[in-house]
């Protein structure tokens, strides 16, 4: 097997001989049969007398000796100096890498051959062993009855190829209950199958390898469930109020069945919006509730068993359209682009919204798609409505999760807009819009107040409600109504301006309140004061009164403020209205007047008949009364209640004036209480 030399004097040779006997597998050590020798090398052959000394060692083995002479002149061609059989013993993996040596000591002073060593190493064929254990074991696709495995072969296969790979299971992990086993011939690892389980239990696998001294240890364990049948899905329903409903037959066998799984996609792959429900028990129906109307779900159903999910069920679709439920008359306004979606037919849904009822607009997109603003929304027409009378459109609104659109705005069409209001998660008002019907009908809208884009698919185009949607009348006491204005000017300017439109007052008192008072003509009269005696008035004990030229008016300019029609600037109108008459006779008495009354129908005379009142009441010279003094004592209760901006009759030498009281003046002193009265005359 191995062959060593050192060459000594003369080319003589010191040779070590190492072979490999018949291997005990048994006894896992190889004889190695070894010799030591002194080869003849060229020219007169040499001779000396001993003692020569020799050693050899070979594995754990040594041996040493000597011989007394060695002698080659003659036809000796080598001397042997040892040989034997020592048996090396392996490790416990068969392996052996043994160490060689040996010497020669010539031990002669004529120094025939000389000295020699050798030393070195011999590696001997393996003994071959029983193989490693398979690692990486996997199980992978499962039927009602089998599994399939997978691992990898043995890192060591003992020195000898596998031959087989045997896999036992068992349906516990220690290996002691339905157990068996499963041979695969040859080499493989992947693509194994145990046939011949029962469905419903888990089991658990592991594996051995192979080869012609035995089997390896077995690998790390692996458990799986045999995979029930998939159940049959019978029906893909849907009930009134929008709950999805999927009904199925359970899968034969059911055997270890511990409920099932429903899955809801929104696109046949079940990769888009899935939902995974988790059903315990043997039902075979379930109902989904809270799903978007207007789009296809796509459903299918697995058995569950101990070891996870099985087989799933083909798959049905089905279109899920919301009921609308009562609109009172409420609809759709605006053109649906092709990529959005309603929840219902109608886009509207009726609803609850914070415990209220309440009118739904639920949309989606299925593509990219663009809604313009004030175009988009609900609305109705409501009729029985009076011309003249004066109306208030009101709503409150709240919006679900956050939608691509959550600003919106009231509108009465052709009459006005209220503002634009983002919608919270809680409800906010959206404010009013008042009118004056013109007609006994009108179209009142919410519409979306914010152009609206989404670059794709959405769930959430629009998702928002509205409650608390009212139409009101309005009591008013008041011929006029303002008109909207631009004025750029301070408060009090803005004050005067309405008040002087509807001849109203406004102060402010002591406290820094400002207060506002009707119109002197609207007001209920207070008191009645008079200089006769009348059991429905009260007396006084002094008057002022004359007749004044210095209030008459028989001119007025006048500038009623106003807006354009786009409603961004200011628009005003003059007029000037006189009394011919009075100026013939007592000559031009002009005043200015600004105001901001509406003058259109039912309006539309409400600022001639403004001004026609004043000058009626101021372009003749008569009788003004314009103070009265009292004696509180007469009447404490009456004179306690008097107080500036009151109306009151004052009665004078047969003369009644309507009057508004414009100051007044308290005089107490210990023996009496006086109370002076300003007072102004009321057109």
């Amino acid at each position: 097997m191995a062959t060593w030399n050192y060459t000594l004097a003369g080319g003589y040779q010191l040779r070590l001989i190492v072979n490999q006997g018949t291997q005990n597998v048994g006894g896992n050590y190889t004889p190695a049969p070894s010799s030591l020798r002194l080869v003849k090398g060229s020219g007169s052959g040499k001779w000396a007398d001993g003692p020569h000394y020799w050693s050899v060692r070979v594995g754990t083995f040594y041996a040493e000796g000597s011989i007394p002479s060695y002698d080659f002149r003659g036809s000796v061609t080598e001397i042997v100096l040892w040989s034997g059989t020592p048996n090396l013993t392996h490790n416990a993996a068969g392996y052996l890498t043994a160490a060689v040596a040996a010497g020669f000591d010539d031990n002669n002073v004529w120094g025939e051959l000389g000295d020699g060593n050798i030393a070195s190493s011999i590696t001997f064929s393996r003994i071959p062993k029983t193989p490693g254990a398979p690692t990486g074991l996997s199980a992978g696709a499962t039927t009602a009855s089998s599994v399939t495995l997978a691992w990898k072969a043995p890192g060591d296969n003992g020195g000898k190829s596998i031959t087989e790979y045997q896999v036992q299971f068992a349906t516990n992990s220690a290996f002691t209950a339905g157990v068996g086993t499963k041979t695969f011939s040859g080499s493989g690892t992947t693509g194994k199958t145990v046939p011949g389980l029962t469905p419903g239990p888990a089991y658990y696998f592991r594996v051995r390898a192979r080869n012609e001294r035995g089997y390896s240890g077995y690998s790390g364990t692996v458990s799986k469930t045999p995979a029930l049948p998939a159940p049959t899905l019978a029906a893909l329903t849907q009930t009134t109020g929008g709950a999805l409903v999927v009904n199925w037959s359970a899968p034969s066998p059911s055997t270890g069945l511990t409920g099932y799984r429903v899955q809801i996609a929104t696109n046949s792959a079940f990769s888009a919006n899935l939902i995974n429900v988790d059903i315990s028990g043997t039902g075979t129906s379930y109902a989904r509730t809270g799903l978007i109307g207007g789009r296809h779900y796509y459903v299918r159903v697995a058995a569950r068993t101990a070891g996870g999910i099985n087989t799933y069920s083909g798959a049905r679709s089905h279109l899920l359209v919301l009921e609308s439920g009562n609109l009172a008359g409420w609809s759709r306004v605006g053109t649906k682009p092709a990529a959005v979606s309603y929840f219902t037919t109608s886009g509207l849904r009726r609803g609850t919204a914070g415990g209220k009822q309440a009118l739904w607009l639920e949309s989606l997109s299925t593509a990219g798609a663009s809604l313009p603003a004030n175009a988009h929304g609900i609305q109705r027409t409501v009729t029985g409505l009076t011309v003249g009378k004066a109306y208030r459109l009101e709503a409150s609104g709240l919006r679900s999760g956050a939608p691509a659109g959550d600003a919106y705005r009231l509108r009465v069409v052709g009459e006005g807009d209220g503002p634009a209001v983002t919608l919270g998660t809680a409800s906010t008002s959206l404010g009013s819009v008042e009118f004056v019907a013109d007609a006994t009908s009108a179209v009142l809208q919410i519409l979306l107040a914010e152009a609206v884009t989404v670059a794709g698919a959405t769930d959430s185009v629009e998702r928002a409600g509205f409650h608390g949607i009212r139409l009101l009348e309005l009591a008013t006491d008041y011929p006029q109504r303002l008109r909207e204005t631009i004025l750029e000017s301070d408060l009090a300017t803005h004050f005067d301006l309405a008040c002087n439109s509807v001849g109203a007052t406004w102060s402010v008192g002591p406290d820094g309140t400002t207060r506002f008072q009707l119109p002197g003509t609207a007001l209920p009269v207070s008191a009645i004061f008079s200089d006769e005696i009348d059991d429905s008035a009260h007396s006084y004990i002094d008057v002022t009164a004359g007749y004044d030229t210095r209030a008459m008016v028989n001119r007025l300019e006048v500038t009623n403020y106003g807006v354009d029609a786009a409603r961004t600037n200011e628009q005003n109108d003059t007029l000037v209205v006189s009394s011919p008459a009075s100026i013939a006779a007592y000559g031009t008495r002009s005043q200015t007047l600004r105001t901001n009354l509406y003058a259109e129908a039912p309006y539309d005379e409400s600022l001639t008949a403004r001004l026609a009142a004043i000058l009626d009441a101021r372009d003749e010279p008569e009788l003004l009364i314009s103070q009265l003094r009292l004696n509180a004592q007469q009447d404490l209760t009456m004179a306690a209640g008097l107080d500036v901006g009151q109306r009151i009759l004052a009665r004078f030498n047969g003369h009644e004036q309507d009057s508004q009281i414009i100051a007044i003046t308290h005089d107490i002193q210990p023996a009496r209480w006086l109370v002076t009265l300003d007072l102004q005359p009321l057109e």
